[in-house]
């Protein structure tokens, strides 16, 4: 295989499948003790997770608060680098394949084939890019955060916080980055007097517009959403979810939506994956998931969420109940294990 075979400008002459590959990925945070800040372990945070986001599909990312979710979503997002594994971006479909099958023996891979694993890593993985493909990478992928009043510079004008991606690809100035800012004002929802005011003259809901404004400002093809409505009032979270649905119909985008919330994620996802401690518990289509889960985690989650079963005939799944094991000390064999009803 040579070097173009695997170059992500060849991606344009045969459109990927898949936006996203995410293979064997790891993110462990150390802990310190003492004076000497020595590592006395590390927190799994993120354990060996795999999956693909296909291109203009939503998949939804849920479980409890500590699986893992927000990290996972950091890393994708290329906000922060794995401890192994890799997020891959933008794959054809044949040189995925071979990826598969290389990591799958790559204990046993000959000079030929780590070299070739080396090429495809430094075309399409997302913390061994540089340069062009860097830059690639991080315009079509953007965030938006949980915290919409966190995640916008206080100081900032609504102009120079929506244009700011904008001057940083030297994608406009001047009167024609007012002009691009308002026509992306106007596609959330707010408009030209909106321009000149500061984050904290926003209602939550108004600033989590502002955040999602920004997102779309370079016209990405992912967006990774960590809980983008958790903090607001139902209404207006209606109303960010009715704009995402629209937004994605319009612009074909592709979203990895993090959510402890299963009537949002119900709504929203196309397939699901469940996350319990660092680690994939199911994933399956949004249906299968809700109507026929096959892991007792998922059973539980759902027994949790009374308004996802809300007029659905009595399942016999058992709420969950416990807490979450130390992701420092994980149990050994299925992580579930501690707190499932048919262990």
């Amino acid at each position: 295989m040579t070097a173009e075979q695997v170059s992500p400008v060849a991606a344009g002459s045969q459109r990927a499948q898949n936006v996203l590959g995410v293979r064997r990925l790891e993110k462990h945070f150390p802990m310190k003790e003492g004076a000497l800040q020595r590592v006395a372990g590390h927190i799994r945070a993120v354990d060996g997770v795999s999956f693909d986001l296909r291109r203009g599909e939503t998949l939804g990312l849920v479980g409890e608060s500590g699986c893992g979710k927000t990290t996972l979503g950091r890393v994708v997002a290329g906000l922060t680098d794995p401890t192994g594994g890799g997020v891959y971006f933008d794959l054809d479909d044949a040189t995925r394949a071979r990826l598969d099958s290389l990591l799958a023996s790559d204990e046993s891979l000959s000079d030929a084939e780590s070299r070739e694993l080396d090429r495809i890593q430094a075309a399409h993985r997302v913390d061994r890019l540089s340069g062009e493909a860097w830059r690639n990478f991080r315009r079509n992928t953007q965030m938006v955060f949980q915290d919409s009043f966190a995640s916008l510079n206080p100081r900032q004008l609504i102009r120079d916080i929506v244009g700011r991606p904008l001057q940083v690809h030297r994608e406009a100035g001047g009167s024609d980055l007012t002009e691009r800012v308002v026509d992306l004002l106007e596609l959330v929802g707010l408009g030209r007097q909106h321009l000149y005011r500061y984050p904290h003259q926003f209602s939550g809901g108004q600033r989590q517009r502002i955040s999602i404004a920004r997102a779309l400002a370079l016209d990405p093809e992912l967006i990774v959403l960590d809980e983008p409505t958790s903090a607001l009032d139902v209404s207006v979270q209606a109303q960010i979810l009715n704009l995402l649905h629209e937004l994605q119909s319009e612009r074909d985008l592709t979203y990895l939506f993090i959510t402890h919330d299963l009537s949002v994620v119900r709504h929203m996802a196309d397939r699901i994956v469940v996350m319990y401690l660092g680690r994939v518990a199911e994933t399956g289509s949004t249906a299968d998931i809700f109507d026929r889960p096959n892991h007792p985690y998922t059973e539980a989650l759902l027994a949790a969420s009374p308004d996802v079963l809300d007029g659905e005939e009595e399942t016999g799944m058992q709420a969950l109940e416990g807490s979450v094991p130390d992701p420092a000390r994980p149990p050994q064999g299925c992580r579930f294990h501690t707190r499932c009803p048919v262990a």
